[in-house]
């Protein structure tokens, strides 16, 4: 194999090799965070968090995995999904129909 061949193979496996990593990364921390805190740092800088639907509860590993799927379902539908929240009566979006959670207002501590 030709020298130009072998770097370029090594490219591809070096960006293949990141971009697993990157997902990896994505999906743990998308997962994770809700389920330790219940919000990401933009919720929490705005102040929302996400709850189960049936007890008000915090969230368990299943309800983020099927909240982050619903999000990746949302990404095929060009973002219907998230464009459902304008007109839901409880303001959920599909992510949130899918996984039975709601995002709520908290209140600061001051």
């Amino acid at each position: 194999m030709s020298r130009f061949l072998t770097n370029i193979l090594f490219k591809i496996i070096i960006k293949i090799g990141l971009f697993i990593i990157w997902i990896f990364v994505l999906v743990f921390y998308e997962i994770w965070i809700h389920v330790r805190f219940g919000q990401s740092i933009g919720k929490m800088i705005t102040g929302i968090r996400v709850i189960r639907i049936e007890d008000y509860g915090p969230l368990t590993y299943k309800l983020s995995f099927l909240r982050l799927l619903g999000k990746i379902i949302n990404c095929f539908t060009l973002g219907i999904g998230f464009f459902i929240v304008a007109f839901h009566g409880q303001k959920r979006g599909l992510h949130d129909l899918i996984a039975n959670t709601k995002v709520i207002y908290i209140k600061h501590k001051k």
